[in-house]
């Protein structure tokens, strides 16, 4: 247990969604022009220039200072949806996982990318930077299709909003990673020491809807602090949400909003935030850091 997990990253973009889904669906040699640095070389294995169900497709890309590649099977088209499905048949990726998949869905003025996959071992990572990857390609094609296409840039401040989200199947049952959060947070502190650091509450007696609380963790080397509302609590679903209203994140962005749901065995962490700028980056590292604490809380958890 604890091998299976899914990587979502939804990003508004500046251009339509239907020029992402046209240039990965007919024109995907131009993704090495566009963002070389990151992209190398594609290059079509069966099929013909039509890329369709069934097509298989190579990439020699960059990522982790390396060069690596990947032979992809395209499963799903679906124009209407402006969705691909590709599952990777060979490559770099599946040294690290026994199965990866990647769908991306371009609607309207919102790029969604989706990693699902099985992980080898317990302490494969999560495919985090790869995520990071796709994001950035993302943008390098958006600055693109936009520059080519200057009138569909419809309206100031298009592309602050985001979100992201991680799955990951846990070894021991959500409604504890859910208690632990919901009665005793100040643990967290205790477990995962090198991380948070300290847990207070500024308002409310007891953790429910409406409490404001604070944290200070460590963040891209940095000690930071935040402080968060409990907005909603769903002990049915085992999910809780916090809003936060003062701190470092609060720099980058003009609102963040941290979701957790530990239903089954699985702990789903959500993002949804508005930057400040186009160049703030996605939050991603901010997401490992929280995988990486439920990582630690399952290792305890798991030995109780």
């Amino acid at each position: 247990m604890g091998f299976k997990g899914k990587l979502i990253a939804s990003m508004e973009i500046k251009c339509g969604g239907h020029l992402f889904h046209d240039l990965y669906q007919i024109n995907a040699h131009h993704v090495s022009n566009i963002s070389p640095d990151k992209v190398h070389h594609f290059n079509i294995h069966e099929g013909d220039q039509d890329l369709k169900v069934g097509s298989i497709i190579g990439w020699k890309y960059n990522h982790d200072g390396k060069v690596k590649v990947t032979k992809q099977l395209i499963e799903a088209v679906d124009d209407e949806k402006k969705l691909i499905t590709w599952k990777v048949l060979e490559g770099d990726t599946l040294e690290l996982y026994n199965s990866f998949a990647i769908t991306a869905s371009f609607e309207e003025n919102w790029a969604t990318w989706t990693l699902v996959y099985e992980k080898k071992t317990e302490d494969t990572p999560e495919p985090i930077t790869l995520l990071s990857l796709m994001i950035d390609i993302t943008r390098d094609l958006e600055s693109h299709l936009h520059n080519n296409n200057p009138l569909l840039y419809q309206k100031r401040n298009m592309g602050l909003n985001g979100k992201l989200v991680v799955s990951m199947e846990v070894k021991c049952g959500g409604h504890l990673f859910h208690d632990l959060y919901q009665t005793s947070s100040h643990h967290v502190t205790n477990i995962s020491s090198d991380k948070v650091h300290h847990f207070d509450i500024h308002e409310g007696e007891d953790l429910r809807a409406g409490s404001i609380i604070g944290w200070k963790y460590t963040h891209d080397g940095k000690v930071k602090v935040t402080k968060q509302l409990i907005e909603a609590v769903d002990e049915e679903k085992k999910s809780i949400t916090w809003k936060v209203l003062e701190g470092d994140t609060l720099e980058l962005y003009n609102s963040f909003t941290i979701s957790a749901s530990f239903e089954d065995n699985w702990a789903t962490w959500t993002f949804v935030y508005e930057k400040k700028t186009e160049d703030t980056p996605e939050p991603v590292t901010l997401l490992k850091l929280m995988i990486d604490i439920t990582r630690d809380l399952e290792g305890h958890l798991h030995k109780i």
